[in-house]
């Protein structure tokens, strides 16, 4: 039974770390060097404006600097409730884990643009009461080594659409487990601008972000609705609400050789509330997820039913 359990925490915990980004997704396309049209893709973040909000409005765009770097703080908790089979449910909470990103602009290519090199600049585990050092260790010796330098360059419209990202070639050397939860990691770093409407907007303007991710743990399309709620000069506040599609899929367990599992049904919720300035690449966040799913896993020899719910909070903000 460890091995499914494990199954079930790199399955749920780093796949989700990945949906949780309300970012574009990292595919290039090719956008004019002064305004970008919307991605005619399956596979691009589609922007849909539900409600303009109420008058004055204006076209929200961001002005970084030319050069400058900024350091940023998120906080990663979750918790699952899971039942194997016949057997009682047991409840797992993880310790936070807390990374430091820093945050650069880079010169662009393209005129309109704005590229951006995040860099992970450490990672510890915050344990929670009575967590035993022995789990602590074995988390921290399979999540912490990888992150330190792991870095990603993106390059985003003045709107913060993501038109294009790359990961710097460092998951070859790693071990299976790590390599897993650093592919996913990466698409959480894929963009940390908010992404607005090409529309003009004003207070009460809702508008939906739909992305598409195709990670090596999980196929979904997270759909986050964003209110803004306060604007007044570069800064602003967002209200955020929605859900995720996760479709029938079959997941291959990492580094665990037939072990796999199949999602049969799934129900997610999302909420939570951003921070941004116009003028800094960085946020101050609060996310919120829950995911219900119905799910098999197989060993190869033995199919067990399965039920997960997890709990998912993120914190982001700037360090001083």
């Amino acid at each position: 039974m460890d091995v499914r359990r494990w199954a079930l925490q790199v399955c749920f915990g780093s796949a989700l770390l990945a949906s949780c980004a309300h970012r574009g997704k990292g595919t290039a396309s090719a956008l004019p060097e002064t305004e970008e049209v919307e991605v005619a893709s399956s596979k691009a973040t589609q922007v849909e404006l539900l409600d303009a909000g109420a008058e004055p409005r204006r076209a929200v765009r961001y002005h970084l600097p030319a050069e400058g770097s900024w350091t940023s703080v998120v906080d990663y908790k979750m918790s699952q409730e899971v039942v194997l089979g016949d057997m009682p449910e047991r409840a797992s909470i993880q310790p936070t884990v807390r990374i430091e990103l820093r945050t650069a602009v880079v010169p662009a290519e393209h005129k309109g643009r704005i590229q951006l090199r995040q860099t992970v600049g450490g990672a510890e585990l915050v344990p929670e009461p009575g967590m035993s050092p022995e789990l602590l260790d074995k988390i921290r010796q399979v999540r912490i080594p990888a992150m330190p330098g792991f870095a990603v360059t993106t390059e985003s419209s003045t709107r913060g659409l993501l038109v294009h990202s790359d990961v710097e070639d460092a998951l070859g050397s790693m071990p299976p487990k790590a390599r897993a939860i650093m592919q996913n990691f990466a698409q959480s770093m894929r963009s940390p601008l908010v992404t607005f409407p090409r529309e003009p907007i004003g207070i009460g303007a809702k508008w939906k972000v739909s992305t598409p991710m195709n990670t090596p743990l999980l196929k979904a399309t997270p759909r986050i609705v964003q209110t803004l709620t306060e604007l007044e000069g570069d800064k602003g506040t967002l209200e955020l609400s929605g859900g995720m599609d996760i479709p029938t899929q079959d997941i291959q367990i990492p580094s665990e050789e037939g072990m796999s599992a199949r999602i049969e049904s799934a129900k997610t919720q999302f909420g939570g509330s951003t921070r941004f300035d116009l003028s800094s690449p960085t946020t101050t966040s609060e996310f919120r997820m829950e995911i219900a799913m119905q799910m098999v896993i197989t060993d190869g020899k033995n199919a067990t039913p399965a039920r997960n719910v997890t709990r998912i909070r993120l914190k982001g903000y700037p360090r001083r």
